[in-house]
Parts: structure tokens; sequence; C-alpha cells
């Protein structure tokens, strides 16, 4: 039988390479860490509900990813639920905590909805969309992009379609980890107002551990204000997608996990 799960827990795929890093700043610092596949999770965590009290066995810190491969199964809504509940009630730090009712570790599909889910709680961060079905769609002021597929596949069937920028707009990645984010171009004379726009929608979206991207357009100095419109909310950043900011990352989110 396993022994008692006691140092902070990485829950999610035993392949991602985020987790893996995780556990070994955490090793670093003198703290034992065990990264789970969220069914593993799902199988050891009780959550205990009476009156206006909750109780999650083990509580822990936890950082909470994506689902493994495949865990769309006859188990998975349990999986889902699980981690969901002892991840919204632990007392312990828990990156990416999800709100009561919805689901952990938004997966690729989901990070659509929490786009949409910001979008909502801010619509001037939103470039105005319409879904594949929606109607006619004027190719000269909307743009086409594929969405995932419901298996996490990169192009799914359905499209959505974005309004046009102006020429001469830029993507502009941020990582958010908390309350501090990084943005891949300091030199952007927007800055500080991309960085306070990225903290507020990580926290409207429930994402602790996240990258945002914006497509920007700066005007000329008297012309008017800065264009921003918010394209992509990644739930899950990979190692590859946080690139020379892995470190960083990787530290800050080490850092919320000891808090």
């Amino acid at each position: 039988m396993a022994g008692p799960l006691t140092g902070p827990l990485l829950v999610g795929a035993p392949t991602d390479g985020v987790l893996g890093r995780v556990r070994e700043e955490l090793e670093r610092r003198g703290q034992a860490a065990a990264v789970l596949a969220p069914a593993a999770y799902a199988r050891r965590v009780s959550v205990t509900i009476g009156g206006r009290t909750a109780r999650v066995e083990p509580d822990v810190p936890l950082l909470l990813r994506s689902r493994e491969p495949g865990a769309d199964t006859a188990g998975a809504g349990a999986v889902a639920e699980a981690l969901a509940l002892a991840g919204a009630l632990s007392a312990s730090p828990v990156v990416n905590r999800p709100p009561l009712g919805l689901p952990a570790a938004p997966s690729s599909r989901e990070a659509i909805d929490c786009l949409m889910s910001a979008g909502r709680m801010r619509p001037p961060l939103l470039l105005a969309e319409r879904r594949s079905g929606a109607g006619p769609v004027d190719p000269a002021a909307f743009e086409q992009e594929p969405l995932p597929g419901p298996d996490g596949a990169e192009h799914g069937t359905a499209v959505r379609f974005r309004e046009r920028m102006p020429p001469g707009w830029l993507y502009q990645k941020v990582l958010v980890v908390g309350d501090q984010c990084w943005l891949y171009h300091e030199t952007v004379a927007a800055a500080p107002e991309i960085r306070r726009l990225s903290l507020e929608t990580a926290a409207a979206s429930g994402l602790a551990f996240c990258c945002l991207y914006w497509r920007t357009l700066l005007p000329e100095p008297g012309t008017g204000p800065l264009l921003l419109r918010l394209a992509r909310v990644s739930a899950q950043p990979t190692e590859a997608e946080l690139a020379d900011m892995a470190g960083t990352a990787v530290s800050a989110v080490a850092d919320l996990l000891l808090a």
C-alpha cells in the first residue's frame, strides 16, 4: 500500500515537463513532492462535508494541471469531480484552484471557455467573435481560426471568426503566476497597462499560472488609446511555450505552493 501523501502534490500527466521541473525546484528547496496522475490522486483523496465545514485529506499544497491522456473514459467524470472538489475546498495553497462547481485544470478545449469567460467579465478585451454556423461572415472583416477538437487535437471541425485588427498590430505574450506577471517583450511602451489587465484577466479566469496572448496596436503619440484585445488564454503552458521564462515560472509556482 502506498504511503501517506504529506508534501506538495503535482497533479497531471506524469510526462508533463513543467511538473517535473516544479518537483525538482521543490526538492532543491528541501521539500519532497510527488507527481500524480489525476486518477491516482482521485483514488487517494477524500472530502468530508458537514454543515458549513469541509475537510480534505490529505490537505497539502496542490498544483493542478491537465488531465491524463485518455481520461475521457467511464470514470472520467468521477475523477474530474474529485479534483474540482478537493482543489476548491483545500485549506492549503492550490495553484489554479477551481471555483466550486467548475472543472479542475482546464483542458485545451476548456481553455477556449476561459477566454470566453474573461470576455464576458471584461467585454472590451475580446475581439468580436462568431462561431461556425452562426450565419454568413464577411471575410474582409473577419479572419477564420479552427478550434481545438474534443480530444485535445490542435484542430477540430469547429471554426470561429475573429474581427480583423488594423494593420500593424503585434502579438504580446504574458506569463502570469499569482500576483506577478512578466511580458516576453518588456520594451513595449504600454507594458504597465498590459501587465495590469493580464493580472485582472487571469484572476477573472480563476488561473494562478497561465500565459495570456494579446493582440496589441500602439498608436502614434497623441493619436488615440492603446488597442488591446485578448486573443488566447493558455491554462496549461508547456515548457516550449514558457521558453526562456520557464525557470522564472517554475520558481514562482514553487513560491506559491510553499506560501
